[in-house]
This record gives C-alpha cells, structure tokens and sequence, in this order.
C-alpha cells in the first residue's frame, strides 16, 4: 500500500484495497486467495514468489531503498536444532 501512497481508508477487504492499487504483483488477489487452499508446503512457495516480487516492484519503483537488506532478513533460514532444548523450568 506505501507503494502505491494508498493509506488505510477504513477498507479491509482485499478485493475493495486491490483496487486502490497500481503498482502489485500480477494477479495479486486471486494467487493471494490460492494461499488459502492450498497445501503449506506450496502456499509457502507462492507466498515467497508473492514477496520477491514485491521486492522486485519495490526496487524499481525506489532505486535508493535497500531491498538486498530487506531480501536477506526475509531469506534468512533459522539453523534446524539438533537436539531438543533442556526443559526448563521457569518460575
């Protein structure tokens, strides 16, 4: 929405903020709706692409902003544990 300079106008249906957009991925609103039925491990590939994207949109649109910055803070993978945590009690 900052993109775009669209600000929160009391809306919040997707469809009603879809259309005060201009600069988006395409078919935003319908791959958005796919989230919801698809299974997580795809929805996940779709919501990235949704986000790269964006990213994409972002970096033309405002040269002089730091999307590689914002890139990796959202690429970050949290190492996997090896083993489980102590149990821990805390009072």
């Amino acid at each position: 929405m900052a993109l775009n300079g669209v600000y929160y106008f009391g809306f919040k249906w997707l469809d009603v903020v879809d259309t005060h957009l201009i600069i988006k991925p395409e078919e935003f609103v319908s791959r958005l709706a796919q989230l919801y039925t698809m299974p997580p491990a795809q929805g996940a590939v779709l919501l990235t692409e949704l986000v790269e994207e964006t990213y994409d949109l972002i970096e033309n649109a405002i040269p002089e902003l730091d999307v590689d910055w914002l890139r990796s803070v959202f690429r970050f993978q949290r190492p996997e544990w090896r083993y489980a945590p102590p149990n821990l009690d805390v009072v």
